[in-house]
């Protein structure tokens, strides 16, 4: 699956097409096995397909959704992070510049533009890289949280206690 700008969803090989919003803000797609959910900037969540709709966020700007078993949490630009369902609460961190969210088994990670990672609960701290253009976009974790690594706007993969990162030229 991918995602564009304005809620339009590209289906690849077998994936299902449930649906698309007609938006100019959309920021985030999650998936689940009978559906998928898109975020938009403002915090509403579209759900398409066999999916619960847990509610959407105050109005502000999000920038990330994370899934739970009975849920999902929705992150601000701030580093605040609203939990919608049946969900742990979890303590975002104050900054205006927060892009991705990731949960891992014991613990969760907020990365912010500068390509700075910061680790909540028992999430394993590791290196960080700081990119003074602000092109930090992605964090994955490993499966087994024990690396992770950072998306640069540029499409460089900087890696951290996991496989070998990707680094092109500056575009």
């Amino acid at each position: 699956y991918m995602l564009d700008a304005f809620g339009k969803v590209f289906t690849f090989g077998d994936a299902e097409f449930f649906g698309e919003a007609n938006l100019d803000d959309a920021v985030d797609l999650e998936i689940t096995k009978t559906g998928y959910y898109i975020l938009d900037k403002e915090g509403r969540v579209h759900d398409y397909g066999f999916i619960d709709h847990y509610g959407d966020g105050p109005l502000d700007e999000y920038v990330d959704m994370e899934l739970e078993n009975q849920g999902y949490y929705l992150l601000k630009k701030t580093g605040d992070i609203i939990s919608l369902g049946n969900v742990i609460p979890l303590t975002g961190i104050n900054m205006d510049n927060a892009v991705d969210l990731e949960i891992t088994k014991n613990g969760y990670y907020i990365l912010d533009d500068n390509g700075i990672v910061h680790s909540f609960g028992e999430a394993k701290q590791f290196e960080n890289i700081f990119l003074e253009d602000l092109s930090a976009k992605d964090l994955e974790v490993t499966p087994e949280s024990n690396g992770y690594y950072i998306l640069s706007g540029y499409g460089n993969v900087y890696s951290y206690n996991a496989a070998i990162g990707f680094y092109g030229p500056e575009i």
